[in-house]
């Protein structure tokens, strides 16, 4: 089985459900939780649940948060290679009782400590990878590195403001995953309607990008090259909470190009999976109950 390398962040997630309306500057019942989280470990926490072969690189700290992340991923057999900070990045999320995020604040200073050198020692684990998958957390210098020395990877945009990073190496990317916001942020340009969503897939596709995956909420999610789009329309899920849902959609493009599947078809199928468990990674998650899910679509 070939590798999967994924190359980001790593925190842990502070979740606050609100029972009631959540009202500004007044306190609200509700339920706290913590668990492992950040963008590349709950893509790669997905891959290892599906079967894949996991390297993830990531900076920790040296503390109870860090072990807990390291083992929430060799449970399922997944590597960890870790580069040390004095503390361990932390995720403290606002959802409203419908389960959809207010607001959020991230604790990630220790990826700007993130070293070359920590890439660099890894080459013959990159190399070898299938696929390499890089989120935007990390500094610009790693995303530089990555994309002018491997020519299989793909990007996960993760906010408006850090997707920004990519703008230099758009060329390099083999596959971006992004919604509607981070690729307007990206290109500068209104990306709402449908004419317009249009427009920014070209001119995405016309930078160099081979092959663009956007989320499109209620209007479901469309996978487009140079010779063909794809849409898919989003299906009823009761939801329990939405963060996450974006990470386990691009674990399942990797799983879609590895097994030689559609990619748009498992990864809304591990997004869907995803959304119906109040926690960033569906915990329950296996191969089988993927594929049950693909074929359901």
């Amino acid at each position: 089985m070939k590798i999967i390398s994924v190359i980001g962040g790593a925190n842990m997630d502070i979740i606050a459900r609100a029972n009631d309306a959540l009202i500004p500057g007044d306190s609200t019942r509700g339920v706290i939780n913590e668990s492992p989280g950040g963008v590349g470990r709950n893509i790669a926490d997905n891959l290892a649940r599906i079967g894949l072969d996991v390297h993830f690189m990531t900076v920790l700290g040296n503390d109870n948060h860090a072990q807990a992340i390291k083992q929430s991923l060799q449970d399922h057999g997944a590597t960890v290679h870790a580069q040390r900070f004095k503390h361990t990045p932390r995720y403290l999320a606002v959802e409203n009782r419908d389960g959809e995020m207010i607001h959020a604040i991230n604790d990630m200073a220790a990826l700007e400590t993130f070293e070359m050198n920590h890439i660099k020692k890894h080459h013959d684990i990159l190399f070898n990878s299938e696929w390499i998958v890089l989120d935007c957390n990390v500094p610009t210098r790693i995303i530089e590195y990555v994309l002018t020395h491997y020519e299989n990877v793909i990007v996960e945009g993760v906010s408006t403001g850090k997707i920004q990073k990519l703008r230099p190496y758009l060329s390099n990317i083999h596959t971006l995953k992004c919604n509607q916001q981070e690729l307007s942020s990206l290109l500068d340009m209104p990306v709402n309607h449908m004419d317009e969503i249009r427009r920014a897939v070209d001119k995405a596709l016309q930078s160099g990008i081979q092959t663009l995956a956007l989320t499109m909420g209620d209007k479901g999610a469309c996978l487009a090259t140079n010779t063909q789009t794809q849409t898919h329309k989003p299906f009823n899920v009761d939801v329990q909470g939405t963060t996450g849902a974006g990470d386990a959609f691009t674990a399942g493009l990797v799983y879609g190009m590895v097994h030689g599947q559609n990619p748009i078809k498992p990864a809304m199928a591990l997004a869907g999976l995803t959304l119906k468990h109040a926690e960033a990674v569906n915990k329950t998650l296996t191969q089988s109950m993927l594929e049950t899910a693909i074929r359901s679509l």
